[in-house]
């Protein structure tokens, strides 16, 4: 035995050795799937129906020429596990029969393909084959699960982002999938889902055995692949076995494309633009006559081949995303004498105080008046309760503060606040931005048939994006104009697997994977680096010492008025999550019994630094709309 091989041997063994012996399945006669894998079933016949004993039989992958042997036992069934997906062509032969070959054996992973084959008696230079064979009803599992494939994902009308998700709305059991959170949180514009009632957060998801969620919001994918890369997806809803643990709701696995022995690719183009939407609610009552921008181009191409014909394959692709939507809003913006102070167009109803009676107060020619609704008083003047208090007046017109008595502060916020461009005191400013999404996604794969007994698999995939949004009130702050998140974020997804499937004997096989996926996320808003609210207004305690403390405080003026500075709470902060899984699981074929253990870990690493809490590191000011007298 060359050293090679002694060496390859010795680490499959030492990773069955490694496994617990947690029983994930014990069946008669029935074989186990494995999730990145799957199994061809069946039993061997004669013409009059009874079983062959002993028949030796050669299932080969007709896109790599990747062969496995196997031999039927004393009752005549055999079981091949641990397959990856493609289309097969099974061999078989017996002494005294004319061999078979039953071509286009479909497998699936997750899935147990039954081809039973039945034998004419004859001579063994004679050869019988079999073109196709009808579809079984699945009989050798009792979980609950769909498969989508390679072809279905491509050829289907996907929303979106070219999701493959959009597929599993038509999964029994499935809530409609929707977008949760902002892009600048989940720039991968994942879906969420319930499956059966169960929380969406108890989904799990991954991508060739690497862990695939989002560990701050677990209901997250944290790298969706592109189309061009899935060779297949499978949905396990319920029943699923102890292999796709680690889940209350749905266990999702993809496995990508490998390359074959002939040379593939592709090439593709998306484009929508604003010519394809309609107007919008707040666009119609600003009377727009022209809508923002928006436009969505996605664009790439894959490439897969032989390296070595039957031994090296490749396969990549990439994919980009490149977005310009936009997005408009009202905003409510003081009007320009409000600004000055002069509040005297603002009179309403009369008002009375605790004691039912109308507040009289000394007018500036000398006469008594009546109070009505919207009148400022002067808080110098008057009693500790409140009473006897003066009206704000000018010339004699009421409501209006002197320029000397306005907040330094709030003078030097309001000189950004841009003026209104509409009527009305509510509602009267009218802006819109482009929200920005850069995204480029990159997939690399080798696969490597190192010989009959042992395939190794090794798998790298990367996101790098890039989101901005602008503030709505420009310098003053205000909402985003933006789905959320004002500024630059810029989240770089990592996921890397290396996988291996050995066969020590026909009757005993160990696959087994080792995977890791980081997020890394850093959001910054425009106002960062500036100690606005603290320097430049001078209110203290509004900044701290950190750098990330800096920016722009909020301002809530009320209900009727926008809010100014920077309303994110959350904003600006620093993700790097990581997570690690190693599983590995052995087959083992014992007579008319095939049992099936391994042991799975898998570590999540959370490491933030992000204020979830309260108003945000800048501080807050809310005014409410009470009427003081």
């Amino acid at each position: 035995m060359k050293r090679e091989d002694r060496a390859a041997r010795a680490v499959a063994i030492l990773s069955c050795l490694a496994t617990s012996l947690l029983f994930l399945g014990y069946d008669t006669r029935i074989a186990s799937a494995q999730v990145l894998y799957g199994s061809i079933v069946g039993t061997v016949t004669d013409p009059t129906g009874s079983l062959i004993s002993k028949a030796r039989l050669t299932v080969t992958d007709t896109s790599t020429g990747l062969s496995r042997q196997a031999s039927a036992d004393e009752a005549g069934y055999y079981s091949i596990p641990n397959l990856p997906p493609g289309t097969y062509d099974v061999s078989v032969s017996a002494s005294g029969f004319k061999p078979l070959t039953q071509r286009n054996v479909n497998v699936l992973i997750n899935t147990v393909t039954r081809a039973d084959l039945s034998l004419e008696v004859g001579a063994l230079s004679d050869s019988v084959t079999v073109e196709a064979s009808a579809a079984q009803l699945q009989t050798t599992k009792t979980d609950v699960n769909v498969n989508l494939e390679a072809r279905a994902i491509e050829s289907l009308p996907l929303s979106g982002y070219r999701n493959f998700q959009s597929l599993i709305n038509l999964v029994p059991g499935a809530t409609p999938g929707r977008f949760q959170n902002a892009v600048i949180d989940t720039p991968q514009r994942d879906f969420t889902f319930n499956f059966n009632g169960q929380d969406r957060g108890d989904n799990n998801t991954r991508v060739d055995g690497a862990p695939n969620i989002l560990v701050t919001m677990t209901h997250h994918m944290v790298y969706v692949p592109p189309v061009e890369s899935i060779e297949e997806v499978n949905i396990s809803t319920n029943n699923f076995e102890a292999e796709q643990g680690m889940t209350g709701g749905a266990a999702v696995t993809v496995t990508t494309k490998s390359g074959t022995n002939q040379f593939h690719g592709s090439a593709f183009g998306f484009h929508s633009d604003n010519a394809l939407r309609s107007f919008w609610w707040d666009e119609n009552r600003a009377v727009i006559t022209q809508k923002p921008t928006s436009i969505r181009n996605i664009d790439g191409g894959s490439l897969g081949g032989p390296i070595k014909k039957s031994t090296l394959f490749f396969f990549t692709d990439w994919e980009g995303t490149f977005e310009r939507v936009g997005r408009s809003s009202l905003f409510s913006v003081p009007a320009d004498d409000f600004r000055t102070g002069d509040f005297s167009r603002k009179l309403g109803a009369t008002i009375s105080d605790a004691k039912g009676g109308a507040i009289m107060v000394p007018t500036t020619e000398g006469g008594i008046t009546q109070l009505r609704q919207g009148m400022i008083f002067d808080p110098y003047t008057g009693n500790m309760d409140g009473t006897g208090r003066s009206v704000f007046s000018s010339n004699g017109r009421l409501n209006v503060i002197p320029i000397s008595r306005l907040n330094p502060a709030m003078i030097k916020l309001l000189a950004l606040v841009p003026h209104s461009n509409l009527s009305g005191d509510v509602n009267n400013f009218y802006n819109s931005g482009t929200q920005r999404l850069n995204r480029n996604n990159l997939d690399a794969k080798i696969n490597w048939n190192r010989g009959l007994k042992h395939q190794v698999w090794v798998k790298y995939s990367i996101m790098d994006a890039l989101v901005h949004g602008d503030f709505g009130l420009g310098k003053a702050g205000g909402g985003c104009l933006c789905d959320g998140g004002v500024g630059d974020g810029h989240t770089l997804v990592q996921t890397a697997g290396i996988g291996q499937t050995y066969t020590v004997s026909p009757s005993f096989l160990i696959d087994g994977t080792l995977g890791w996926t980081r997020f890394g996320q850093n959001v910054k808003s425009p106002d960062l680096g500036t100690n606005f609210g603290r320097d430049t207004l001078g209110i203290p305690g509004t900044n701290g010492p950190d750098p990330l403390e800096s920016g722009l405080p909020a301002f809530s003026p009320g209900s009727d008025y926008s809010t100014l500075g920077n309303t994110e709470g959350w904003n600006p902060l620093a993700r790097n999550d990581q997570s690690y899984t190693f599983n590995t699981n052995a087959s083992w074929m014992k007579g008319s019994h095939e049992i099936r253990f391994g042991f799975d870990f898998l570590h999540h690493l959370m490491n933030h630094w992000q204020p979830e809490l309260g108003d945000g590191p800048r501080g807050a000011f809310s005014f409410g709309n009470a009427l003081r007298h």
